[in-house]
């Protein structure tokens, strides 16, 4: 079990990394606030990406 957490955890992070809107205003983001409201949004698309493939979300 804890090789397939391992692997989902590895899996979502890597969506986060990739996703535009993350790359947009997270990286180089000197204000925290913003970049941990920046990865909230890329870190739901994977997570809801993961328990619905297929899905695209706006």
């Amino acid at each position: 079990m804890p090789e397939e957490l391992r692997v989902k955890f590895i899996n979502i992070a890597k969506h986060v990394v990739n996703h535009a809107y993350c790359k947009g205003q997270f990286e180089g983001n000197p204000d925290a606030q913003n970049r941990e409201f920046a990865l909230e949004n890329p870190i739901q698309h994977a997570v809801i990406n993961r328990a619905h493939p297929g899905t695209r979300l706006v």
